[in-house]
């Protein structure tokens, strides 16, 4: 009985890591990814999605091995400033910041949009419910437990397979494009970016959940990052299978009947989690960087994104893209090279593991992202 036992608490704190990843990834990228898929075909979004799944498991990684070769616990900000020099924490966190707040106000809009079409209530009066109950939570200090946090990720997953599996043999390969055309090919590659991005949650799985085996972080976010990456491929698949060009900006709007029901139900879950774990790392970040008070922190972290919602105007697939490219792009482009300067001194604690592939791996993987940012920029002037 005692050695079950410990074999349980060992096994849970993988399990709950491992939903931590899937569940923090999985957001309102995948809702966004198949209509881009429509405008780039499904073999150009697909190897885009490929290897951009690949480049973010680096860098989710790199992060990863600097926390572990860091004796103090930072973001990414604190990290840049001790191994880049004091103006990088400000760029960082400035980058950041927008970022997760890009995040914020595409749920605010695809939370609206979703209970919009379901209930028939203004988009906007929906997201506002939603947004106040949100910050009431962060405001009254609700934290993910590790068993609620493996109940969401389940809940989210489980609905995820149910309307895939509902979906599937509508699928027609005639709505998928044909062919590759490199010209389009990239099209999905800032909400591809954005839709992988869960570096954020590696400080709390390091310092709380894994504190006891830091080596096991390696092979969950390998396998976490597996696991998202073929949920995005099928999900893709069978949504753009089914509609086609006329699939919608927020996929599981192109549902109809009771599977509409379960899109929703599937949306507001996979946007609740995200949306309550970012708002706090924003908080923390205000609260532990820069010492603000911890009710102010809470404001900004709040009620900045909605102000700026509220102002309108902005495209629930387009917004993503660009935070995924300007924001996470340029902060993977910053953790390849503040794992590259960290490792040109002596480790204050000896990591659980270290990144293969030396500075070659690390190269190629911030090329793709300037890659990305390169091509995002001739897209929005016209030249591509």
């Amino acid at each position: 009985m005692v050695k079950v036992t410990k074999s349980k608490e060992s096994l849970f704190p993988k399990l709950t890591a491992l939903a931590l990843i899937i569940g923090t990834s999985i957001g309102a990228g995948i809702l966004g990814l198949p209509y881009l898929f429509a405008k780039s075909g499904f073999l150009g979004g697909a190897i885009t999605l490929v290897v951009v799944g690949i480049a973010m498991t680096l860098v989710t990684l790199y992060f990863g091995e600097i926390s572990l070769r860091t004796k103090e616990n930072y973001h990414l900000s604190g990290f840049a400033k001790k191994y880049l020099g004091n103006k990088w924490k400000y760029i960082v966190l400035a980058v950041e910041t927008i970022g997760i707040y890009a995040i914020l106000i595409a749920y605010l809009i695809g939370i609206g949009m979703v209970a919009s079409q379901i209930f028939g209530i203004n988009a906007t009066i929906a997201s506002t419910i939603f947004f106040v109950l949100v910050a009431l939570a962060v405001f009254f200090g609700y934290e993910r437990t590790s068993r609620t946090e493996f109940l969401f990720t389940f809940l989210k997953i489980a609905l995820l397979v149910a309307i895939i599996a509902f979906i599937l043999p509508g699928a027609k390969t005639a709505n998928l494009g044909t062919g590759f055309d490199w010209t389009t090919a990239l099209i999905p590659i800032g909400v591809a970016i954005f839709a992988f991005n869960c570096y954020t949650v590696l400080p709390e799985i390091e310092t709380k959940i894994l504190h006891k085996d830091k080596k096991s972080i390696w092979y969950i976010v390998i396998a976490g990052m597996a696991i998202v990456l073929l949920f995005y491929l099928v999900f893709s698949y069978v949504f753009l299978g089914n509609f086609g060009t006329g699939v919608s900006e927020v996929a599981t709007n192109s549902l109809i009947g009771k599977l509409a029901w379960a899109g929703a139900l599937f949306v507001l879950i996979t946007l609740v989690t995200p949306f309550i774990a970012l708002t706090s790392v924003i908080k923390d970040i205000y609260t532990h960087d820069l010492n603000i008070d911890r009710r102010f922190s809470w404001f900004l972290a709040c009620f900045v994104p909605y102000m700026i919602f509220l102002y309108g105007g902005f495209s629930f697939v387009s917004l993503i893209s660009y935070a995924g490219v300007f924001a996470f792009g340029l902060l993977g482009v910053i953790t390849v090279y503040t794992l590259y300067k960290a490792r040109q001194n002596k480790p204050e604690v000896v990591p659980g593991y270290v990144v293969p592939g030396g500075v070659a791996l690390m190269a190629l993987t911030a090329l793709v992202f300037v890659a990305a940012i390169v091509y995002q920029l001739l897209l929005f002037v016209g030249i591509v």
